[in-house]
């Protein structure tokens, strides 16, 4: 069971509703193409690992945490990249698409959007879900 006595971290959460739930579909989305999809907490999970992974690979080289900013509408993929990113132990700065553009940039100012160098791993490409 999950609870805030044994559940104090994004990850322990995460882990423990992966664990719990596995098959359970975690989100239920439309594609573009009206096709209605689910996701379950495993693959959830797995999506998640990835992004963590890729975040943490870029705070090693960097030596400190990573801050991503998050721009966008929700979703599965900004979903787990928000998740894999706190999960991972960096930090995800949401972004308003309705900002305007002095707010914008002073968010981006605040996340490493612009300090990105040529060392940095790239995500691997998106396949299908």
């Amino acid at each position: 069971m999950i609870n805030y006595e044994n559940t104090r971290t994004v990850r322990e959460l995460l882990e423990k509703s992966v664990a719990d739930f596995k098959e359970i579909p975690f989100l239920r989305y439309e594609r573009e193409d009206d096709i209605v999809c689910d996701i379950s907490y495993e693959r959830f999970g797995e999506l998640c690992r990835i992004i963590g992974a890729f975040v943490n690979e870029w705070a090693a080289k960097e030596q400190r945490p990573i801050k991503v900013g998050l721009f966008g509408s929700s979703s599965v993929h900004y979903i787990s990249v928000m998740v894999g990113v706190m999960a991972s132990g960096n930090i995800a700065v949401p972004l308003d698409n309705q900002l305007d553009m002095d707010h914008l940039a002073d968010c981006l100012d605040r996340s490493d959007w612009g300090r990105r160098s040529r060392t940095t791993p790239r995500l691997p490409r998106h396949r299908e879900m």
